[in-house]
Order: C-alpha cells, then structure tokens, then sequence
C-alpha cells in the first residue's frame, strides 16, 4: 500500500518516470516480478540521508516527544545514547527504489548507463507504478527536494518541525526516520528523482519478534541497539510487482546497436510480455 508521508511532495498519477539500467537487470524485473529496494547506506551518494546538526538537534526534540506514546520501559531505553545510534544506524533499515521524472527521456542519463551501448529504460507513470506494488509492504513515494546550505537547513527546518495537529506519534516518528530520504543536495538535481521508499519500521522489529509499535518491549530495542543494528537485508529488499501493470514501454539506448533491440524484443516474447519495445531517436533529426 502507498502511503502519505507529512512534508513530502507527492508526484501526480499522470507524471511520467523513467528508470535506466543496463540488459541484465531489466531481464531480472520480468523473471522474477520484483523491483529491487537497495540500502540507502549502499548507495554511491556517502550522503543519503544527510542531517545537518541544526537537523539533529530538531529530530532529537521531536524523538522526545514521539518515544512519551510508546511504553514507559521503551522510553527509558530510546533515550540519550541509544536514541542517537538509533537514528544514525537506521539508514541502513531505509530501503530505496529511484525514477527519473521528466516527460521526456534524458541523453545525460543515458550517458550514465549506456557504458556498453546497450543501455534500457523503463517507461511508466505514477500511476502504473503505485497499481503495480505488491502489498508486502507499506511504501512512501515522493519527489526528492533539492536544496543546499542554508537553504537546505532552513527548508529542513520548516518542513520537520511543522506538522498538522491530526498528526499521531506514530506519525512523527515514521517523518524523523524518513524524511532525510527525500532530500538531496542541489549537485543531484538533474536526477529529477521520484522515489519510493519501504516502510521497514514493522519489518525491523519483527525481526525480534515483535509487533512495533502496538507492542514493541524493551528488549526490541535494546537488541537492536546492542547487537550493532545486524544486516538484517544484506544490500536491499525485493518488492514483488506486476510487470504488465507497471512497464507501459521500453526504450533501448540511442547508442545501441539493431542487435539490442531484437534481443530485447525477443526476451519479452519469450517471458510472455506484450508490451512495446523501441529504440530511442534522440540521436534522430529533431521533429
């Protein structure tokens, strides 16, 4: 199920997304109807999730007043130290899956992933994507806010601090574990990036057998704290999908051979797919 997320800007259901890759993991989508989710700590970005310390010091406030709705015994645990390695650690609990969002296809991106000339887009909308999910997850799907400095810090600010009334602590706690996920500095923004996010928040303490936040205890957190928040997904989570739902069209390099296209074509006949495959003109005439 898709999920609203307070200070996050959702893209609309007719915009378009692109997702660029090379053959073999295109090829992996249609046999195993997933969409790979990878750890925001594994992305070539050091950054993701970055937290200026004017941040910190706002989520470190709203954690206070978010841990009062969980039991006293939880409380007492998600304090001080363990409050900070909590927040710090979680990137590697954050689970992402990145669009380019732009009406047209981009040569810088692919530039970026045509290395062997052999470079394939996914072509969809939001509206395809959101139907095509699994319920396997909950996930959160937002535009990324591009921003740097003070401009980062002050937008930050504002949008972290700020929530309407109806807002339950539960609530909260999801925004200060997320929001830093649908922000990136200005040097990504032609990225132009819609990504989706899984809310892992259940999944991690389920792990210690528990069902937060309804009934986490103290040993939940205090295990996940003190066992140095294990590798519970090595690099990512898969998502299963509905392939015909999601891809409207494929798109092969502009750089690529004949020879990709027919491959591709032939791959998506063999899987059973009708959908449309074509190799991109942008290095045709203008219209």
């Amino acid at each position: 199920m898709v999920k609203e997320l307070e200070g996050i800007t959702p893209p609309e259901n007719n915009d378009i997304l692109w997702r660029f890759m090379d053959f073999e993991k295109f090829v992996n989508i249609l046999t195993s109807d997933s969409l790979f989710f990878t750890r925001a700590d594994k992305f070539e970005d050091p950054y993701e999730g970055y937290k200026p310390k004017s941040i910190k010091d706002i989520q470190k406030e709203a954690a206070n007043q978010v841990k009062n709705s969980i039991t006293n015994e939880v409380s007492e645990i998600f304090d001080g130290d363990s409050q900070a390695k909590f927040l710090e650690n979680w990137r590697r609990y954050v689970m992402c899956n990145c669009w380019y969002n732009s009406e047209e296809e981009s040569i810088a991106m692919w530039k970026i992933y045509s290395a062997r000339n052999s470079g394939i887009a996914i072509k969809t909308t939001v509206g395809n994507l959101k139907e095509s999910l699994s319920d396997e997850y909950d996930v959160f799907i937002g535009k990324i806010n591009y921003s740097t400095g003070e401009a980062y810090e002050h937008h930050y600010q504002h949008d972290l601090a700020f929530s309407p009334r109806s807002s339950s602590e539960i609530e909260q706690f999801k925004k200060i574990l997320y929001f830093a996920y649908f922000r990136k500095r200005t040097a990504y923004i032609d990225e132009r990036e819609v990504r989706i996010i899984i809310d892992s928040v259940p999944s991690v303490f389920d792990y210690f057998n528990s069902n937060y936040p309804e009934s986490a205890t103290p040993d939940d957190l205090s295990t996940l704290i003190n066992t140095g928040f294990p590798d519970i997904w090595k690099i990512g989570e898969r998502l299963k999908i509905d392939v015909n739902t999601l891809i409207r069209e494929v798109i092969i390099s502009p750089y690529a051979g004949d020879w990709v296209t027919e491959t591709v074509e032939s791959v998506v006949c063999r899987y059973g797919f009708t959908f449309r495959v074509r190799q991109s003109n942008l290095l045709g005439p203008p219209a």
